[in-house]
């Protein structure tokens, strides 16, 4: 029983070089969302205080086109290869804990970030360009400006973990 179900999962397999590809594709995908939200991160907390609304703007715009431009497609990019990883390879969707959580944490990731922080950018931008300098005061303007400063460190710390499983596989297979 047990040579057939390995049998039958070396014929679901792609091919090693395909397999490394998709791999590194996803590694690729992964670092790229990483490093935009290390990039987003510096760029919020380390920003200069803007000393015009046009220096503020600016700045807002600059986090919704790296917004539009990575995070609209690196995520999305990284869970498609995550997925394909798990269905043409021998890891599964469901067969070790590991693959659920990280697989489960990817999704949510992705779809809070949609959701939650969609419209976020360019909401910053638009404020900013009505109100110059006085958006600091602005109480929508600094809802919007609090979602990025709790989320993106929360971002990466569940991405980090995510590394962490995926490196490390502290979970057995399932029962």
């Amino acid at each position: 029983m047990d040579n057939q179900k390995i049998e039958e999962s070396k014929k679901k397999e792609v091919n090693p070089i395909f397999r490394k590809w998709l791999r590194l594709l996803h590694i690729v995908f992964s670092l790229t969302w990483l490093g935009f939200l290390i990039c987003l991160s510096l760029l919020i907390f380390f920003r200069p205080d803007p000393s015009s609304g046009v220096e503020l703007r600016y700045i807002n715009t600059i986090i919704h086109r790296m917004d539009t431009t990575l995070m609209a497609f690196t995520p999305l990019a990284s869970l498609i290869t995550g997925i394909l990883l798990c269905w043409k390879t021998r890891w599964g969707f469901f067969r070790y804990w590991w693959v659920i959580v990280k697989l489960t944490l990817t999704i949510a990731i992705t779809i809070i970030s949609i959701i939650y922080l969609g419209p976020v950018s360019p909401n910053l931008v638009e404020i900013s360009g009505k109100l110059g300098l006085s958006a600091l005061t602005d109480e929508t303007y600094m809802h919007y400006f609090t979602r990025l400063t709790i989320f993106n460190p929360i971002n990466i710390s569940l991405f980090l973990f995510m590394a962490y499983i995926s490196q490390f596989k502290p979970w057995g297979k399932r029962k």
